[in-house]
């Protein structure tokens, strides 16, 4: 047999092998819609309607849900949909109501309603309305995305509806705008388990019903950018690694991130336990046409042979400076941690969700979470950007370091006032671009519940058994092992309950350091538990230089790092939608010059810190790519996934994106 022959014999052997893994997806995404949809129909109890929080959001998932099981004539479905058109105007879950009147218009109820949804949405002026609607990054995703497709409707009405060409035309140049830009630089809510899915869901509304073809590519782009972000952080369903609005993972599992991670990525689970109220947004997912490109699916396994270290960026709020926030994040097959490096203040509430650093171990079919943070929110979760603590990673090594000041209290009295400036003056542009708004309260308001104690901690899930040896802390999770040292070395480190978690605490003067290093370790690595500990114990070196807060830590296997805490630099807040500067509506805010107040003064502004490991110096400062990694990648606005010898690319370095295969 010739070459060229055998060839062509292994390309078509490797051609069948990928057909049939693509079928098998197939199949199993068949099974995974029919499991949703038959839970969906008829095993979600809602209060009444008229009670009932967001029905939007949760009405419209279940009245799809009863169609797509028993057709356009089923009763209950058109019931509501009746109940809805009388009773709800449109708001920032618009895109339930998008689905409604474009998939199921044969509905008789949709029928009838659907020039009544559509002037609902041509009616609303306030800051919910869905062409210069404001909110946070989902909540102006969810609105935009419907405001083209509830223009695309009305022009079904000829002249009833007004300036519909006009708002057609603007919603189109925000689409191809904010999509170009997150090739650029990323989202400002990143990686969420929370809020993602609600970004996501006005995208695949645009991809299956769009009729310009360049609004579907863009959608499909930033369909497949979340999609790559949620398969790079994906462990068993649950969001790794650091994010900007996070939970604890047992309420993952109630979040709609985790119902997309299972549907898209999970290919062992046609089931899942349908839990809360969230898994009802699979029903965009499920009906939609879109499909994460199948070499995602793949890589989502979390199954690499070799740990993959990735380094990652996103923008500050409203996409305006780029690489403002920065993740390490170590992806092993028993383990992923994830660090972020941020400028954000941690002063107030919009920063109050940050999970600054997690690390998820995986043994068998259990995940087990461990986060760490000051004491700033005073809450014990991991969450929220603490002004007085400052993180560092390399590879599968964690820093932790807090240094609440002396005069913790009056620092956060002189942001407090600043803060309280800031709301009188967003009242007062707000005000002037929504003049007919009633319902917006004050946006900011003080903390009650803060703590200015110089404490680190670590939380850990409360069934971990911790071993001390000469002040030295270890967790055998089965098949990682953990090792803790608390800083500084002389200081004790105890133990705590709280709620249903186990607290490691360690404290300080006010004004000095205090905190933690933590390591993980592959067991199959060592004989027994046991050795690990006698050789960890032997062959660690830790120092503080407590003069300069200067960290140093050589591993067992033989990595170095240094870590520098930092006191001067700068810092802002998430500014969300309560900016000031700006007096008119605009649809694209993201570049409408939005201000807060100027922290430039203020001591203490540190945020990030000096990270050395293994002879190099990392810049937080310096513009990072999006995604970068062994298998993933996002830099000048071209994604590329590469693994196991096959490729997907996505070129938005144009102004339409291209796909390659």
């Amino acid at each position: 047999m010739n070459l060229s022959k055998q060839y062509l014999i292994l390309f078509l052997i490797l051609s069948s092998i990928f057909s049939n893994a693509e079928g098998l997806y197939a199949d199993t995404l068949c099974l995974k819609t029919d499991s949703f949809i038959s839970f969906a129909a008829d095993s979600v109890d809602f209060p009444s309607f008229t009670k009932m929080p967001e029905p939007e959001k949760n009405c419209c998932p279940y009245i799809m849900a009863r169609i797509e099981k028993y057709g356009l004539q089923d009763a209950e479905a058109n019931r509501m949909v009746r109940l809805l058109s009388e009773t709800k105007q449109i708001d920032y879950n618009s895109p339930s109501i998008i689905r409604l009147i474009y998939r199921y218009e044969d509905c008789p109820a949709v029928r009838r309603s659907k020039q009544t949804f559509v002037k609902k949405a041509f009616d609303r002026r306030d800051r919910y309305n869905v062409w210069t609607g404001e909110g946070s990054e989902s909540e102006v995703s969810m609105m935009r995305t419907s405001g083209y497709l509830f223009a695309q409707k009305a022009l079904l009405y000829g002249s009833f509806f007004k300036n519909v060409p006009e708002r057609l035309a603007e919603m189109k140049g925000w689409i191809m705008d904010w999509s170009s830009r997150v090739y650029e630089v990323g989202t400002a809510e990143f990686n969420s388990s929370s809020s993602n899915v609600y970004s996501i869901i006005g995208w695949l509304n645009l991809y299956d019903f769009a009729e310009d073809e360049e609004v579907k590519l863009a959608a499909k782009a930033v369909l497949d950018y979340y999609a790559t972000e949620m398969a790079l952080h994906n462990n068993l369903g649950f969001t790794g690694g650091s994010e900007m609005n996070g939970t604890f993972i047992e309420d993952q599992e109630k979040t709609a991130s985790f119902f997309y991670n299972w549907f898209w990525y999970d290919s062992d689970q046609d089931t899942c336990d349908f839990t809360g109220n969230n898994f009802l947004q699979l029903i965009y997912a499920v009906t939609s046409d879109y499909r994460p490109p199948s070499l995602l699916a793949k890589y989502a396994k979390f199954t690499p042979v070799e740990p993959g270290f990735y380094f990652t960026s996103k923008p500050s709020y409203l996409l305006d400076k780029e690489s403002f926030n920065k993740q390490m994040y170590y992806r092993t097959s028993n383990y992923s941690l994830g660090c972020l490096y941020s400028s954000y203040g941690g002063w107030t509430d919009n920063s109050s969700q940050i999970v600054n650093w997690k690390l998820l171990v995986r043994n068998d079919k259990k995940v087990s979470e461990v986060r760490g943070n000051g004491p700033f929110w005073n809450n014990y979760s991991g969450m929220g950007k603490d002004p007085w603590t400052q993180f560092a990673q390399y590879e599968n090594i964690l820093i932790q370091l807090t240094k609440v000041p002396e005069n913790a209290q009056q620092k956060y009295n002189q942001i407090d006032g600043l803060c309280k400036v800031w709301n009188k003056r967003w009242k007062k542009d707000y005000k002037k671009r929504f003049a007919d708004e009633v319902s917006k309260k004050n946006i900011y308001s003080s903390a009650k519940n803060i703590r200015f104690d110089n404490e680190s901690y670590l939380i850990f899930p409360g069934d971990v058994e911790f071993s001390d040896t000469d002040g030295t802390w270890f967790v055998n999770f089965g098949s990682v092992y953990m090792s803790i040292l608390g800083v500084p070395a002389h200081q004790p480190t105890y133990l705590r309950s709280y709620s249903d978690k186990q607290l490691l605490v360690i404290n300080n003067d006010p004004g000095k350091v205090c905190g933690f290093v933590i390591e993980l370790f592959n067991a199959d690595g060592y004989a027994s538990y046991d050795e690990f500990k006698e050789e960890f114990i032997r062959h660690h070196i830790m120092y503080l230089d407590a003069g300069r807060d200067l960290l140093t830590y050589e591993s067992p296997e033989e990595k170095h790092v240094e870590m520098l805490f930092r006191n001067d630099g700068i810092f802002e807040e998430p500014i969300v939608d309560w900016g000031y500067g700006v007096v008119e509506q605009t649809v694209n805010i993201h570049r409408a010059g939005f201000e807060q107040p100027d922290w430039s003064e203020f001591d203490d502004s540190g945020r990030l810190p000096v990270l050395l490991a293994d002879n190099k110096q990392y810049n937080f400062e310096e513009v990072w790519p999006v995604m970068s990694g062994p298998s993933i990648n996002l830099d000048n606005s071209i994604l590329k996934v590469e693994f196991e010898g096959e490729s997907y690319t996505v070129d938005y370095s144009g102004e339409i994106p291209v796909f390659l295969d």
